[in-house]
């Protein structure tokens, strides 16, 4: 038995329609933010398009491209001119998978938004002449805000310049 490559217009339902006729199907999935104009989703994807893979033997292709409503596989021709399935070589898929299982395939957008101060917040400055500093809002713009530092006297600083303080 090895694996073959299907080409598919739908990949994740020709996997399932394979996976219920008794075949072993794979294809492989990744997560990825779509935006749209305000609007985010996560959503999961194959990793390559129109592509999916098979393992079975290579009479039982046949069977498997009505099955999976795929609409060819990939071929190779061999020394005699005659066009044949392209068997992929064993444990190739092996890396794929683990990224998968272990969600290195997961692109999804994990960074938290940036932090935007309020009037009132306690803040820490984190860059500066004034590093390590605690200090309170007095007042927010579109990008500064100014402060009264605890240690004495006020000060306008850009807002990437602070921290919520603990």
């Amino acid at each position: 038995m090895n694996w073959f490559c299907l080409s598919s217009y739908d990949p994740t339902t020709s996997a399932t329609l394979l996976r219920e006729a008794g075949y072993v199907a794979y294809c492989p999935q990744e997560r990825v933010t779509r935006r749209r104009g305000r609007k985010t989703q996560d959503v999961t994807r194959p990793v390559w398009p129109g592509y999916l893979f098979v393992h079975c033997f290579s009479d039982e292709l046949g069977g498997a491209l009505k099955v999976g409503q795929a609409f060819d596989f990939i071929r190779y021709t061999d020394d005699h001119g005659d066009r044949v399935p392209l068997a992929m070589v064993r444990n190739a898929l092996v890396p794929i998978i683990l990224a998968e299982a272990f969600g290195a395939l997961d692109f999804t957008d994990k960074t938290p938004p940036a932090y935007r101060p309020s009037k009132g917040d306690r803040v820490k400055l984190t860059s500066g002449k004034f590093v390590g500093y605690f200090a309170r809002i007095m007042d927010v713009s579109k990008n500064r805000a100014k402060l009264e530092v605890e240690k004495g006297g006020r000060m306008s600083v850009a807002i990437q310049a602070l921290e919520e303080a603990a």
